[in-house]
C-alpha cells in the first residue's frame, strides 16, 4: 500500500470513530422520560404509581415532579409535567435536550369534548424538531379505562385520527398558502 496513503485513512477513522463517539455520547445522556397530557388526565397518578409504589393524592399544580426510576440498563428521570399549557411548554422545553421517552396521557373520559385540544398538544409534539432528531420514543395511554363513561381505546384512536388529521391539513394548507401569497399591503 502506497505510503501517502496514510494521513487520509487515519483522518477517514478518526472522523468515523468521532462520530460514532458522538452519537453514543447523545443516546447516553438521553435520559429524561416526560408524562404529558392535558390537565387531569391521570399524569401524576401514573408518575406516583410508578415512582413510589402507589397513587397519591393529586391536585394541579404549577410545578413538574421529579423521580428516578433505576433498570437494568440505565437510570431514567421521570418528569411529570403540569398539564396547563402556559406551564407545561416551559417545563417541556427545560427538559427536551435529554428527553428519551414522552408518555402521553389521555383522559379517556373527556376526550370527546377535550380531543381538539389534547390531538393539538399531541401534533405539537409530533412535529417538535428536538424530539424528532433526538428520535423520542412516544407512548399514548389511554387513562381512566375503568370509569363507566371512558372510551375504548378504538374509539379514543379514531377521534384522536381524525383530528390529526384536520390539523395536519390546515397546517399543509397555511404553508401552500403562505408560499404562493403575496405578503398583504395596503
Amino acid at each position: 500500500m502506497d505510503t501517502s496513503l496514510y494521513p487520509i485513512v487515519i483522518a477517514v477513522v478518526v472522523c468515523f470513530v468521532t462520530v460514532i463517539l458522538y452519537w453514543l455520547s447523545v443516546r447516553k445522556r438521553l435520559k429524561n422520560v416526560l408524562f404529558i397530557g392535558a390537565c387531569d388526565s391521570g399524569k401524576t397518578t401514573l408518575f406516583s404509581s410508578i415512582v413510589y409504589g402507589n397513587p397519591s393524592s393529586t391536585f394541579t399544580s404549577l410545578n413538574e415532579n421529579v423521580g428516578n426510576l433505576k433498570t437494568d440498563k440505565k437510570a431514567l428521570v421521570l418528569v411529570d409535567v403540569p398539564g396547563h399549557d402556559k406551564v407545561r411548554n416551559e417545563i417541556i422545553h427545560k427538559y427536551k435536550s435529554d428527553t428519551l421517552a414522552l408518555v402521553f396521557v389521555i383522559d379517556s373520559k373527556s376526550i370527546q369534548s377535550d380531543v381538539k385540544d389534547v390531538a393539538e398538544f399531541l401534533y405539537n409534539i409530533l412535529v417538535d424538531k428536538v424530539f424528532i432528531k433526538n428520535r423520542v420514543k412516544l407512548l399514548v395511554a389511554c387513562n381512566k379505562q375503568d370509569a363507566t363513561t371512558a372510551k375504548g381505546v378504538s374509539v379514543v384512536t379514531h377521534l384522536l385520527e381524525k383530528e390529526l388529521g384536520i390539523l395536519l391539513h390546515l397546517h399543509v394548507l397555511v404553508r401552500l398558502l403562505a408560499s404562493i401569497s403575496p405578503p398583504y399591503q395596503h
